[in-house]
C-alpha cells in the first residue's frame, strides 16, 4: 500500500483530478486542506512552480488555520487522487473544540 493510501485510508471524501486540472487558484477562499493519495500536485505562485508534492504529503492547511485566502494555485501534475479534509477535523461530535 502506498504511503498516501495508508495515511489517508479513512478519508471521508476523495477527489480525483486529471493531469493539468486546477484544484484551486491563488486568492480562492479555502475551507479544506488536502492529502495526496496517488499522483502529484504542483503548487504555483503567479504561474511559477513553487514545489511539487506527492503521496503522503498535505497542502492547503493555512486556509484552515487562519481563514486566509489561498496563497498558491494547486494543479494536478499527473492524474491524482486526493483526500479532502475540512474544518471539522479539529472538532468533536458535538461541534465543540477538542483542545489538547
Amino acid at each position: 500500500m502506498s504511503a498516501g493510501r495508508s495515511l489517508f485510508a479513512n478519508a471521508k471524501e476523495t477527489i480525483e483530478l486529471r493531469q493539468g486540472e486546477t484544484l484551486f487558484r491563488e486568492r480562492d477562499e479555502g475551507t479544506r486542506m488536502f492529502g495526496v493519495i496517488d499522483g502529484s500536485i504542483e503548487l504555483l505562485r503567479d504561474g511559477h512552480l513553487v514545489t511539487t508534492i506527492g503521496p503522503g504529503e498535505m497542502f492547503g492547511e493555512l486556509a484552515l488555520i487562519d481563514n486566509s485566502p489561498r496563497s498558491l494555485q494547486a494543479r494536478a501534475a499527473t492524474d491524482c487522487a486526493l483526500a479532502a479534509i475540512d474544518r471539522r477535523i479539529g472538532y468533536g461530535a458535538h461541534g465543540q473544540s477538542c483542545d489538547a
